[in-house]
């Protein structure tokens, strides 16, 4: 019998080197596979996909003064790009061709159109992200195709706790299509009851649906650098140069070595210059578990970082992240479902690692049990 098809849409591409986007990439279509050997799974990705959805009009000044304020960003917020980028790209995508069950190409938007699959999943990742004036159509699964396909959503993260108002009528209308609806962060349910939309429920990353010994297969030591025995692993995407001089001084205090990703967000900002005692600009996404896994301590200011410190049962402290297009959100919801609110500090404030205190059997527990719902989700979203 022809398996039936599974198609999952997330913000995953080839285009960039942010470790979770990857990782969360590969951990539900690897869950999804494992568990669901009755469909054939695979994950889709897309070029320049204009695939936009305006929600209000916008007039010419307005306009006008968005370009201005996005000029500025690139000015303020990308001061080059690191010469080993390119490099670290093709690493990841070598282990995205290894690892992941996808497309051999970008698609277009006419191919997702006439596709034959039977299930379509969005997410996880900031798949539901909010621009003004627009939603982004293939995310939202907001196209009709070969076949009258079941959209379920699976840990599908807004990045924040709000919608733009003029994108309300136009999201609640796509999730209406939708015949199962599950959010990364509990906030957003209630967020998506306050619009009507009450039949969602909130269920973990998919990064976090793999446990230990599963990642494990897939992770890596760095092959082009002697590692100290004992380390901190930094993997900072914001930041100031103020915190990665405290961190410096935490590292001193406690006489462990730094490791570090530069340039993390693909950028290469100056903050980064000169810091960390092992540079791993090439680092590959089974590299970066590796440093997790294998860390004394993980300081970060990403969500993913955080959930790989858990799996591996690693201490972290997590930072808020400060520019200008804030997502703590997704920090905040996931250190209150492990209860570990106090690991979200202002680095500033650090005396030293001694004063903070882990209790991993309580942070996994806690982790298993919502682990048995988001699995029995994706079970019985996944019923003929």
């Amino acid at each position: 019998m022809e398996k039936k098809k599974i198609g999952i849409i997330s913000c995953f591409d080839m285009q960039n080197v942010n470790y979770g986007n990857r990782l969360q990439a590969y951990a539900l279509n690897a869950y999804l596979q494992k568990n669901f050997p009755q469909y054939d799974t695979t994950s889709l990705y897309f070029g320049k996909l204009n695939d936009y959805l305006k929600t209000k009009n916008v007039s010419i000044i307005k306009r006008a003064m968005g370009k201005v304020k996005r000029e500025y960003l690139k000015l303020t917020h990308k001061t080059g790009i690191s010469s080993s980028v390119s490099e670290r790209m093709k690493r990841f995508n070598a282990f995205s061709r290894k690892y992941i069950r996808m497309t051999d190409r970008p698609w277009t938007w006419e191919e997702l159109i006439n596709s034959d699959f039977d299930v379509m999943i969005t997410g996880s990742d900031i798949v539901w992200y909010q621009w003004n004036n627009k939603i982004r159509r293939s995310r939202f699964l907001d196209f009709k195709s070969q076949k009258n396909f079941k959209r379920i959503a699976y840990a599908a993260s807004f990045g924040r706790d709000w919608i733009p108002e003029e994108n309300i009528a136009e999201v609640k209308r796509c999730l209406e299509n939708f015949q199962n609806i599950s959010v990364r962060e509990a906030s957003s349910v209630e967020m998506l009851r306050g619009i009507g939309i009450t039949n969602s429920c909130h269920t973990l990353d998919p990064t976090l649906l793999l446990d230990k010994s599963e990642w494990e297969q897939v992770m890596s030591p760095p092959e082009r650098c002697k590692l100290p025995e004992r380390f901190i692993f930094v993997y900072m995407l914001g930041g100031s140069k103020n915190d990665r001089e405290q961190i410096s001084a935490i590292a001193s205090k406690e006489k462990l070595s730094i490791v570090t990703v530069p340039n993390a967000s693909g950028n290469k900002p100056h903050i980064d210059d000169g810091f960390g005692d092992i540079r791993l600009d090439n680092c590959s996404p089974d590299e970066w578990i590796w440093l997790i896994a294998n860390a004394e301590y993980v300081i970060t200011d990403s969500f993913h970082g955080t959930a790989f410190a858990t799996i591996f049962s690693t201490r972290f402290l997590v930072t808020k992240r400060k520019e200008t297009f804030n997502i703590n959100n997704r920090l905040f919801d996931y250190l209150k479902t492990i209860g570990q609110q106090d690991k979200m500090t202002d680095l500033q404030t650090v005396k030293g690692l001694s004063y903070f205190q882990w209790d991993m059997d309580a942070i996994h527990k806690r982790l298993e049990e919502k682990r048995i719902v988001s699995k029995q989700y994706l079970a019985d979203a996944l019923k003929d």
